[in-house]
């Protein structure tokens, strides 16, 4: 786990690449089924964002932010350590 500039929090960046890349890795799965059908709007979205094909308007930031909670949620994890990747956040 990292420690960014921020605190023990993962910086916006990140969390749109470990988010991207679940999108990526595991949209087909069906153990993240649910958690991706929810979150149909912000997953795409941060993978974009990781890509710098867009730039973020502040709503997309809040979708993107919520998905990253609940996917920490998901994954049983109470707060949000500071991760580097998705395999970081997976492995806890």
């Amino acid at each position: 786990m990292s420690n960014s500039e921020e605190g023990n929090v993962t910086p916006f960046k990140v969390k749109c690449e470990i988010i991207g890349d679940l999108w990526m890795t595991y949209r087909y799965d069906s153990k993240f089924k649910d958690f991706i059908e929810y979150n149909d709007i912000g997953l795409p979205l941060a993978f974009l964002v990781s890509e710098e094909l867009v730039q973020p308007a502040p709503l997309a930031k809040s979708m993107i932010e919520e998905s990253f909670e609940l996917l920490l949620a998901a994954l049983e994890l109470e707060e949000d350590t500071g991760f580097d990747s998705l395999e970081d956040l997976l492995i806890g």
